[in-house]
């Protein structure tokens, strides 16, 4: 089955007579090149293997500027939209800490318990490419997290 373009969407949406009456204004903006950027110094061979195994060629140039920062220990909000590698942006630098200190820690704040589980399992994904002894522990603490897995 061949998945729809945006376009077609929007077509329907035009022709729809519930919806198609409300459609004041469509405007189609070119689609615009990915940039990448290097980060310097480059990151450790593990996350290189990590990110060449999940088919990622690079880094774009707002993941690299924002890793740099958080590498200097600066604040950083990125504010991006859906899919354009914000979670890369901070678990990198994750990745990197506990691979030079494996007794590191890092504690992940989300507003949702959805968002929450679906971070928990890029993470995994992410980290699935490790070699077993070195991948780090990830675990959700909410209202559903029973008291066995509290104590662990």
């Amino acid at each position: 089955m061949r998945e729809k373009g945006v376009g077609e969407y929007v077509k329907a949406f035009r022709k729809s007579r519930h919806l198609g009456k409300q459609i004041v204004y469509v405007h189609t903006q070119r689609q615009k090149k990915a940039r990448f950027a290097q980060l310097d110094p480059p990151p450790a061979p593990e996350i290189q293997a990590i990110l060449g195994h999940l088919g990622i060629p690079g880094l774009y140039t707002h993941q690299a500027r924002a890793i740099s920062l958080i590498r200097a220990g600066q604040n950083v909000v990125v504010a991006t939209p859906t899919a354009s590698g914000k979670t890369l942006v901070y678990n990198i630098p994750v990745l990197e800490k506990f691979l030079k200190n494996p007794s590191s820690r890092a504690l992940y704040v989300f507003p949702l318990k959805a968002l929450a589980q679906d971070q928990l399992r890029s993470f995994n994904h992410l980290t699935g490419a490790m070699a077993a002894e070195s991948v780090p522990s990830a675990f959700i603490y909410d209202g559903d997290t029973s008291q066995y897995e509290r104590a662990k």
